[in-house]
């Protein structure tokens, strides 16, 4: 039937090539309809606590997501006339940015940041920079103010008066956008770029380096740049590295081929399926994530490009084959006929065992691992049609190789002498060592990876030369960091944050998180409360303390209104005075330092808090630890789950447990290696190097289910077992072994380009060798040893031949003790 169907294909060649392409042209079509999800805290389920708690925090306060700009004078301190002006201008412009919250732009220039006087009537509150100084005088009075006040030192302005900030409070993306749509009347014929983390910077960049001069530095961070940072390196990914690898496996499958057809078609196939992944997964309304989209494709091109490869080998043969029989129709379309009957079964099995462990995974909660299972397997499914449909009918029509050419390709080389070693050792003494080997192997990388590190340091996967890096090193020496961690106090009733005794645990709370060196600052509107206190009492230092009693405090709050703005403090306590928040500035994003704090937290909420306050935390680091919680953990559950319905259909499709058992075999190898290779060099466990684990089952799969079928294949046709193993590892694994090389090759290209380092660019090249190798040595050598049913019941027809005619129970074949075949 196979074979009837590859006839239809070839005889109606040019109709096959046209539908496929009218279904590529409509997937084209449909990209520009595929959508990014650029903000990390949407890929998390909005019922995480943190993500909660930072939602309610956004809409009550803001300071979500924070940027800090830095500007540095290189000699002498920014209070001069100048610098101050270049400080107000860009306040000004930056407040002007969609998708800023313009009332939390906090700088020296700012309405909200004041200076207080004692006067006869209580407070006199006035904003500490009316305008902007003409004289140095004036520029000097400026300094002298603000240094008075010491809550602003290291938050508004360096120590050393060197530098200053301004503080940007970032609306969530996808709000912020929704916002302008809503408010923004669109001018025809242009289309604003939409909002997002690298919009933003590119626009606050702008500001910058137009203020930016000999004798002053600017300098970007915070959780968005790094998000924008990260855009532009998924941009250069797509855009040149990519399409250089690509570049490469095409040169690697010349080399190895020596033919155009062997370099551009498994190129072709795998372009196509990733086109129509796409194009199916835009139908779908899905979104991917900077993770997917950047991975996903290189996964889809590997599998497709294997697939390729596989029967691309196999069509040589048999033109080879063809070609000697000197068949009555033409070689090139018989071999392309009897490639196809012969490696459906193979490639239907191995891309549907994938599609479905991949497809798995829409019953996974998150959108991220819906879209990456949907798009992978959508991937694979493309590659079978097309290697059903469009590839046998385009090799029907170019002109096939010549003698000479065939002769190039069907050469022995290197890998063939490696490969017919690999095969004597299989069949010799040193099997039960490459068994043993291959055990030790799997101890040694499970002692490795109990030292993996969980961690999820966003702008440490950045290049330590990148200006992000360089800015932030800047801005954490001079101010108090660029990273947050906001705590939400809650009370039960109104006016309940006026009570002496909760102010005295929000103050201690702030001393306890200071005593951490990686914290740079702490804020709480009961700074400013001890602040006015002090104020009130003629800058007495030893009145800076809580008020005595709530009617003190609320005195304080009221003096302050009447002269001041109510508004000022909304960005930390609310006008009720029931809800608050604790601003808590990091110099460092790492995971570990965020769940220290978290138990400090957790800890003194329940030795200082009266019970029935609420204590919540939230931030851009605690948004990291959401992503380790549910991304790292959902990525690893992925690898089980994926293993699992490989193991289960593989058992189901070979008729035997322990086929399932021998296809998960190169899956757990790459798996165990990658994290004993991560154990050992310190890459920490993260997002992408998670994800690289459950890339690397799909490929670990195809290879067993290649090698299963040659050798069942094989020993149908052959009673040599030397010959079979010999076969089976020239042929299906002399094509594992080129495309796992081929794509080594060009994955590693990506680990040291773009903005960081890409350790998929390692852990890739690593679980495709290490699942190659088990696939091409360990398989064969466990079944040559254990002899397993569901491949050893395939019986010749040379020994079908000598049962019938009644010979011994055993037969010896060439040395070789074999059962008798069952009826």
């Amino acid at each position: 039937m196979a074979r009837k169907y590859f006839e239809f294909v070839t005889d109606h060649a040019y109709a096959v090539m046209a539908g496929v392409l009218l279904i590529t042209l409509f997937c084209l079509f449909r990209l520009p309809f595929l959508k990014t999800e650029l903000d990390p805290k949407r890929i998390l389920p909005q019922d995480h606590p943190y993500i909660q708690m930072n939602n309610q925090i956004e809409q009550r306060f803001g300071g979500g997501r924070v940027v800090v700009v830095g500007v540095v004078s290189k000699e002498g301190s920014v209070f001069t006339p100048s610098t101050l002006a270049k400080i107000d201008r860009m306040a000004q412009e930056i407040e002007k940015i969609p998708g800023i919250y313009a009332d939390n732009v906090l700088s020296l220039a700012s309405r909200k940041v004041k200076h207080l006087q004692i006067n006869d009537q209580g407070f006199n509150v006035e904003r500490l920079m009316p305008e902007v100084p003409t004289t140095p005088e004036g520029a000097e009075a400026v300094r002298k103010r603000l240094f008075a006040n010491p809550l602003y030192v290291g938050s508004l302005v360096s120590s050393d008066a060197t530098a200053a900030a301004i503080i940007i409070d970032v609306q969530d993306t996808e709000a912020a956008e929704a916002i302008r749509k809503a408010t923004e009347a669109v001018i025809e014929g242009e289309a604003p770029e939409p909002i997002s983390d690298l919009a933003i910077y590119r626009q606050i960049k702008a500001i910058a380096d137009k203020e930016t001069d000999a004798n002053t530095t600017i300098h970007l961070g915070g959780l968005p740049v790094s998000l924008a940072f990260l855009e532009m390196d998924t941009a250069v990914m797509n855009r040149w590295v990519f399409p250089v690898a690509f570049l490469l496996i095409m040169v690697i499958h010349y080399l190895s081929f020596r033919t155009f057809q062997g370099m551009l078609i498994p190129p072709l196939t795998a372009l196509l399926s990733v086109v129509w992944a796409l194009g199916f997964i835009s139908l779908t309304g899905m979104k991917l994530d900077l993770w997917t989209k950047g991975l996903t494709p290189i996964l889809i091109v590997a599998m497709a490009a294997g697939h390729s490869v596989q029967i691309l080998r196999r069509f040589y043969d048999e033109l080879e084959y063809a070609i000697g029989m000197d068949v009555p129709e033409p070689a090139q379309k018989t071999a392309v006929v009897q490639a196809g009957a012969k490696m459906a079964p193979v490639l239907l099995t191995a891309g549907l065992v994938a599609a479905a462990s991949f497809a798995s995974l829409v019953t996974f909660q998150l959108a991220t691992f819906r879209s990456f299972g949907l798009m992978t397997a959508f991937g694979i499914v493309s590659a079978l049609i097309l290697e059903m449909t469009f590839i046998p009918a385009l090799r029907s029509l170019i002109p096939p190789p010549s003698g000479e050419e065939l002769e190039v390709v069907l050469r022995k080389t290197f890998a063939d002498r490696f490969l017919t070693k690999i095969s004597r050792s299989i069949l010799g003494p040193e099997q039960k060592w490459i068994l043993a080997g291959g055990v030790i192997v799997v101890l040694v990388a499970l002692i490795f990876a109990n030292r993996i590190v969980l961690t999820n340091s966003l702008r440490d996967l950045f290049f330590e030369q990148t200006d992000l890096r360089k800015d932030d090193r800047v801005l954490n020496q001079k101010f108090g960091g660029t990273s947050t961690l906001n705590i939400l106090i809650s009370t039960p009733a109104p006016d309940g944050l006026k009570d002496p005794n909760i102010m005295r645990a929000i103050e201690g709370l702030q001393t306890r998180l200071k005593e951490n060196p990686a914290v740079g600052r702490t804020e709480s509107y009961v700074d400013y409360v001890k602040r006015m206190r002090r104020t009130f009492y003629r800058d007495d230092p030893r009145s800076e303390q809580v008020p005595d009693s709530p009617e003190e405090a609320a005195q304080f709050l009221f003096l302050y209104s009447v002269s001041g703005n109510p508004d000022d403090f909304k960005r930390l306590a609310d006008v009720g005075y029931q809800n608050a928040v604790i601003l808590t500035f990091l110099k460092s994003d790492a995971t570990e330092l965020a769940e220290q704090l978290i138990r400090t937290i957790d800890e003194y909420k329940a030795a200082h808090f009266p019970p029935d306050v609420t204590v919540g935390i939230a931030g851009s680091v605690p948004v990291t630890l959401a992503l380790n919680d549910v991304i790292i953990h959902g990525k690893l559950l992925n690898v089980v789950q994926m293993i699992a319905i490989t193991f289960i259909l593989s058992s189901v499709i070979f008729r035997s447990f322990w086929g399932g058992v021998v296809v998960t075999i190169p899956l757990l190898f790459a798996v165990l290696w990658n994290f004993g290779f991560m154990g050992l060099t310190g890459i920490p466990l993260g997002i992408s190097t998670a994800a690289v684990s459950a890339m690397a089952v799909g490929m670990g799969a195809d290879y067993a289910i290649y090698i299963l079928y040659r050798l069942r294949e094989e020993l149908s046709l052959n009673r040599h077992l030397d010959r079979v193993v010999q076969v089976t590892l020239a042929t299906a694994g002399k094509a594992i072994l080129l495309i796992a090389v081929a794509f080594a090759a060009g994955t590693f290209l990506v680990t040291f380009t773009g903005y960081y380092l890409h350790m998929e660019g390692i852990l890739m090249p690593l679980a495709m060798l290490t699942s190659a190798a088990a696939a091409v040595i360990l398989i064969p050598a466990a079944i040559m040893t254990f002899r397993p049913h569901f491949i050893f019941r395939v019986i010749p027809s040379e020994w079908i031949e000598l049962y019938t005619r009644g010979d011994a129970q055993k037969f010896n074949v060439e040395g070789d003790v074999l059962r008798k075949p069952k009826k």
